[in-house]
């Protein structure tokens, strides 16, 4: 089971490096990324909720932190992560998934 655990932390992460920029992207590359509607946009954002939902089903966070309903589409989440990193220019200067992470807690609690 030990073993298992480590393998799907393994996975998680190594999903979530397949693009090089992720770890080192501030919010606003992000912001820029989004602006420019690039695809990456909306896939690095699906990516910080796939593994916070999945830390939290697996047990390493204490709660969910971000609760989406249901009937918000990612395309909705993502302008939503743009509007409040355009409208709040403090969060550019942090990384981008503390500044998703940060976002998407306030707006989807």
């Amino acid at each position: 089971m030990k073993y298992l655990r480590r393998t799907l932390w393994v996975v998680a992460f190594s999903a979530l490096s397949l693009n090089a920029w992720s770890f080192k992207q501030t919010g606003g590359e992000l912001l820029q990324r989004c602006t420019d509607r690039r695809p990456d946009c909306r896939s690095y954002i699906e990516g910080v909720v796939d593994t916070l939902t999945t830390l939290a089903g697996w047990g390493y966070l204490k709660s969910n932190l971000v609760c989406i309903p249901e009937n918000v589409n990612s395309q909705q989440v993502a302008e939503v992560v743009t509007k409040y990193l355009r409208d709040n220019p403090e969060l550019k200067a942090s990384t981008a998934n503390k500044s998703v992470l940060d976002i998407l807690s306030w707006t989807f609690p």
